[in-house]
């Protein structure tokens, strides 16, 4: 049965962030502020919630090790075919797995730029860090091929 496959997997929702008793949080006006002087004054940045949480580094890799987006296969926009899943695919399907119970509330999102999609994250020392959803490096800052100019964030 096709289903057999699954048995094996390990389900994002329910790999919990490390335990902390308590966490840091920031109102929407805060993070704004630091994504703001992160991401540039260029484009929208779109926040919902009054408070999130800042994760620490091990809570991402804990997700990101469960995750399997990094997995799947970019397919080029050859222009003829539907058939393709390139960077925006993969940011907003990494994007989607923060967004389960347990994981939602931390400061995790979403951003194009002028050339790129990927995923960013502000951690417990309210530093704003960028992953590449396709190969899970993080970076505190974007490559010269990630864009210079931000076109908009969701978190």
């Amino acid at each position: 049965m096709c289903f057999d496959k699954l048995r094996n997997i390990r389900l994002v929702s329910v790999i919990p962030p490390s335990p902390q008793r308590e966490r840091a949080s920031v109102s929407i006006a805060e993070l704004q502020a630091v994504l703001r002087q992160a991401v540039g004054s260029e484009g929208d940045i779109h926040l919902g919630d009054e408070r999130r949480w800042l994760p620490s580094i091990e809570d991402i890799e804990i997700l990101l090790d469960a995750d399997e987006t990094n997995h799947y296969k970019y397919v080029k926009d050859t222009g003829d075919a539907p058939e393709m899943y390139n960077c925006n695919h993969f940011a907003a399907h990494l994007y989607g797995q923060f967004n389960v119970p347990g994981w939602a509330q931390f400061a995790f999102g979403l951003q194009w730029t002028d050339t790129h999609a990927l995923c960013l994250f502000v951690d417990q020392n309210q530093d704003v860090w960028w992953i590449e959803p396709q190969t899970d490096k993080r970076r505190s800052r974007l490559s010269d091929w990630q864009g210079s100019s931000n076109r908009f964030v969701v978190m």
